[in-house]
């Protein structure tokens, strides 16, 4: 006996329906791969947060989709727990890279020695 919280009727597809989750899930497929280049490749540090946060956008609709092709309403919760915790990652790494500052390409050293400050403000020739 299994418990299956969808009303009756709900599980079954229609082939136009399984052929455009069949389609769905390809371009998600195609839309991993693009998101693994883009943060593998850079080039800066907000690029790797947002192709991140693309992930775990990825993950939660492909879990949608799946829960819509297996007919089983239990994937949702998990898509709804893994929305919430991508959400709070990305707000994680935003107050991350705000609090950093400064020039965030890799190989650019301190922050403050990308920002130089501007001639005339607290320069030490303006003492002598």
């Amino acid at each position: 006996m299994s418990l299956d919280l969808m009303p009756p009727g709900i599980g079954t597809m229609t082939p136009f329906l399984a052929l455009c989750v069949d389609l769905g899930m390809l371009v998600m497929l195609v839309s991993f791969v693009l998101c693994v280049v883009r943060l593998l490749r850079g080039p800066t540090l907000p690029d790797r947060i947002v192709a991140l946060d693309l992930f775990g956008l990825l993950a939660v609709a492909f879990i949608a989709l799946y829960a819509l092709w297996d007919g089983k309403a239990v994937f949702v919760d998990a898509a709804i727990a893994l929305a919430l915790v991508a959400f709070f990652g990305t707000v994680a790494y935003a107050r991350f890279v705000e609090q950093r500052g400064g020039d965030l390409r890799p190989g650019t050293g301190s922050p403050a020695a990308a920002d130089p400050q501007p001639e005339g403000k607290g320069a030490s020739h303006d003492r002598a």
